[in-house]
């Protein structure tokens, strides 16, 4: 018989670790501050089927939740997997090997996709200003007290997301008021 059913679920790791996870055990940021879709998917996609995923996705998993989300980055890739894996049913799809990160922090994936989506350029003014508005909001809540501009940017820069007052007063504008 299989007595693997009666073993008590093993927990995440404690450190950050490459695991092997099945396509559907992952789930994209539902607040991933980039909303446009992305003009290279296709590209993307392409490049995944023919060579398969270079670089792995992060994801990390919050507590009490069963499914892992993408951690830094990674929702396009995720996307394009999933249909490549709908489309195909070729095994390179269903199976892949990410890199794990225990769960810090909501804020501190907020700003993991803000840096990342930042890097790659790919981010609309709309998009950078509701996600950063969303990290606002976010560190307030973590912390139980509101944030004057300054220490927004403090606390920003000190998550590596270095935003001045003014471009900080600039979205808050156009998410508040536009």
């Amino acid at each position: 018989g299989n007595n693997a059913r009666d073993l008590a679920v093993q927990g995440d790791p404690r450190t950050e670790s490459q695991i092997e996870l099945v396509i559907d055990e992952i789930r994209p940021y539902e607040n991933n501050p980039r909303r446009a879709a992305n003009a290279k998917f296709d590209d993307i996609k392409e490049s995944i089927r023919t060579s398969g995923l270079k670089s792995p996705l992060t994801v990390t998993r919050r507590p009490g939740e069963s499914h892992f989300i993408v951690e830094a980055g990674g929702n396009t890739r995720l996307l394009a997997l999933r249909q490549l894996w709908a489309e195909t049913r070729d095994p390179r799809f269903r199976k892949l090997v990410v890199l794990f990160r225990p769960w810090r922090s909501e804020s501190h994936v907020i700003t993991a996709h803000l840096i990342e989506n930042e890097q790659r350029a790919d981010m609309t003014f709309w998009d950078k200003a509701r996600g950063v508005v969303a990290l606002k909001t976010e560190l307030e809540q973590e912390r139980a007290a509101a944030l004057s501009l300054r220490q927004c940017e403090s606390a920003l820069a000190d998550l590596g997301l270095p935003i001045g007052k003014n471009v900080l007063s600039s979205y808050l504008f156009a998410v508040e008021r536009l």
